[in-house]
């Protein structure tokens, strides 16, 4: 038997950490265990029966070796089982095969984050609650194949979450599986050509727009300066990230055209979704409201020499990643009464252009430059509000020869 024995800090039982699905007292046998079955799903326990009686053996791979510990007791055995997986998830130990998955997706958010990734809480949370909770998590990278992959996103499917949410959680262990590819860890990715199926079942849209009066009424009926907000995400297209990072000296009122300049993603100087930088022009209420504001800021910001920000906080600090707080207040005010989000205001803003709300109907071309769409065909999404502006060119054209 060897003489190994789980630290102190490992010694608290962890159900973070224990396999789902993994059987923890076996009715066989010590000759007739699959110890396959053990290195790849993480130490499991044999009841063992014999003349001197009832024994537990717990048995388990690491790098250094397959291991194996024995006790009359199955509470031990259960604790000394539960410690290991607590030393395998910190790191302490390295499994059979190499690096886990747990410890691995961890460096390669790490190292996202790093270099500047804008997403990275997002993909942690996907990542803990969607893979790290299920028993694949405390498996080496090699011992995760093809057929694995498909039973993980098979079990997705299971959970009531949205078909993009399983998409986004495939992509990621996409992204994972091919950095250690990369580092020479695994010989192939098995989430390559794997496909998340089906669609979710909708009887309306996911996501609303504004229409033109319903903008005008919201901007008129907001009590503060923070009207001028609104009104310059109604038409920009800003993302909510790029509004709030925005900073003083990307605005340019003074232009022949007034435009504002999108270098960040998120106060902190974050890259934008695309990585690129573009120009915005203002137009409408949005330049109206740019104007406005600018005009204000200083009185209104309590330490606006504090911050470059052009949109902080009253107090002077970074806005975060909600929406101003007063902004279902500012919708009921308006009498809009359905279910509208903060990033609802760019999809009207590109619904509004294609329209031609705001005058000339815009090209899906030149929506997908104000937007910075990386992919013509997410802007395409807005294809349907081009009948507005087709049905209104209609109109003129018989109004002439009428």
């Amino acid at each position: 038997m060897t003489s190994w024995r789980p630290s102190p800090a490992g010694n608290r039982p962890s159900t973070s950490v224990q396999p789902q699905g993994f059987d923890v007292v076996r009715g066989v046998k010590a000759k007739d265990a699959k110890t396959r079955e053990f290195s790849a799903a993480g130490p499991g326990v044999q009841r063992i029966s014999g003349p001197n009686g009832t024994r537990y053996r717990i048995r388990f791979a690491t790098a250094a070796g397959r291991k194996s510990l024995t006790t009359s007791s199955l509470d031990e055995a259960l604790r000394i089982r539960n410690a290991v997986l607590v030393e395998l998830a910190a790191g302490n130990m390295a499994a059979a095969g190499g690096i886990t998955i747990r410890a691995y997706s961890q460096e390669i958010l790490d190292r996202r984050e790093a270099n500047g990734y804008r997403n990275g809480r997002t993909d942690r949370g996907r990542i803990k609650k969607y893979v790290l909770r299920t028993h694949y998590a405390d498996w080496p990278l090699r011992a995760f194949s093809r057929k694995h992959a498909v039973r993980w996103v098979r079990w997705l499917g299971t959970h009531p979450i949205k078909r993009q949410t399983r998409i986004h959680c495939v992509n990621m262990m996409r992204v994972i599986f091919g950095e250690a590819l990369n580092d020479g860890l695994v010989d192939e990715n098995p989430l390559v050509g794997v496909r998340v199926q089906g669609a979710d079942p909708r009887t309306e849209s996911t996501w609303t727009v504004l229409s033109l009066p319903e903008q005008l009424r919201l901007v008129s009926g907001i009590d503060t300066p923070e009207k001028w907000i609104v009104a310059v995400a109604e038409t920009s297209g800003l993302r909510q990230g790029e509004l709030w990072g925005l900073e003083l000296s990307d605005v340019h009122l003074d232009a022949d055209v007034p435009y504002i300049t999108v270098r960040y993603g998120a106060p902190g100087r974050k890259p934008t979704k695309s990585g690129s930088i573009r120009d915005v022009p203002l137009i409408g209420i949005g330049l109206e409201g740019m104007r406005e504001w600018m005009a204000i800021r200083d009185q209104w910001c309590h330490r606006p020499r504090l911050t470059e920000l052009v949109f902080p906080l009253q107090k002077g600090s970074a806005r975060d990643r909600k929406a101003p707080r007063n902004f279902r207040r500012w919708l009921s005010d308006a009498g809009i009464h359905r279910r509208v989000r903060w990033h609802d205001l760019r999809h009207t803003a590109a619904s509004s252009l294609i329209s031609g709300d705001w005058g000339r109907a815009w090209s899906l071309e030149e929506v997908r430059e104000m937007l910075g769409h990386a992919d013509i065909r997410t802007t395409q999404r807005y294809a349907h509000f081009a009948r507005k502006a087709l049905f209104r060119a209609a109109e003129e054209t018989n109004a002439i020869h009428t």
